[in-house]
């Protein structure tokens, strides 16, 4: 049940099993689009460490493509074939995040649209068949709330996914690839960035807060308790890996400032919200 998953919520967990359990929560249609963590974890552990006495700092990448938008592999790391295994799937996965995110919020555009339709419809006398248009507008919202939440977590713990996986990969073999994948291309992705998915968010406070004073006048509540609590969960849930975000980006920011040779900077985080639907 929905109450049984409110103690997955746990700051202590290794991140590898803090990510399955945001998979489980999501929609089972986001399931292969989610950085595949284990795969590129279980590849690092077969790459040949560097001289533990020399960090190459290496651009890492497989392609011309990848070269322009600044990874092209160092020649350091063309000699080594389980290197280039490992970016080629790195790249796969990274396209496959966009990919997935362009497309899921273009999906939710189109609800978000639908639902602010049915809200001017529900204003008019007469104009539905059903007699609480209130209550089946408050879990329209609720349902999209909770599925917007969850696009906002799949963006960030992707961002995250990308640069611990990173970290992972430059403490195993010597290279020093993590800072400037994140900066020249993870940074620029859009799931590191994701306006829309915000004002839509903040709309749908907007939308619900204006259902609750029309429920409030007809006397009926809003949220059942279970439906509080997961929404309060996935509240919660986000803060945590927005922390686990800005510790990333932090540490970036340290690493960076002491490389002339990498540019840009990484993008801010979420800005917090207020629970509306929870209050």
């Amino acid at each position: 049940s929905i109450l049984d998953l409110v103690p997955v919520v746990c700051l202590l967990m290794k991140f590898c099993k803090n990510l399955q359990k945001v998979v489980d929560l999501s929609d089972p249609e986001w399931t292969p689009f989610w950085v595949n963590y284990k795969m590129l974890k279980k590849i690092i552990k077969e790459l040949v460490p560097q001289d533990s006495t020399k960090s190459i700092v290496a651009t890492p990448s497989v392609s011309e493509e990848e070269k322009d938008s600044g990874g092209g592999t160092s020649s350091n790391m063309q000699k080594h074939p389980g290197e280039t295994i490992f970016f080629k799937l790195l790249h796969s996965e990274f396209k496959k995040s966009i990919h997935f995110f362009t497309r899921a919020q273009a999906e939710f555009g189109i609800r978000h649209e639908r639902i602010k339709d049915a809200m001017e419809y529900s204003k008019q006398p007469g104009a539905l068949m059903v007699h609480d248009r209130w209550s089946q507008l408050a879990k329209a919202l609720y349902t999209f709330y909770k599925d917007l939440l969850l696009l906002e977590n799949y963006a960030i713990m992707t961002y995250c996914s990308f640069s611990k996986i990173l970290k992972k990969h430059d403490k195993n073999t010597g290279f020093v690839t993590r800072e400037k994948f994140m900066m020249n291309i993870v940074s620029k992705a859009n799931f590191s960035k994701y306006p829309t998915v915000v004002k839509m968010l903040k709309d749908s406070e907007a939308l619900f807060e204006e259902v609750a004073g029309k429920l409030k006048e007809e006397g009926k509540g809003n949220l059942h308790r279970d439906e509080k609590l997961f929404i309060e969960m996935i509240h919660k849930l986000n803060a945590q890996a927005t922390g686990v975000q800005k510790s990333e980006m932090s540490d970036l920011a340290t690493s960076t400032s002491s490389d002339d040779c990498i540019v840009g900077s990484p993008p801010p985080p979420p800005p917090p919200r207020k629970q509306n639907l929870i209050s």
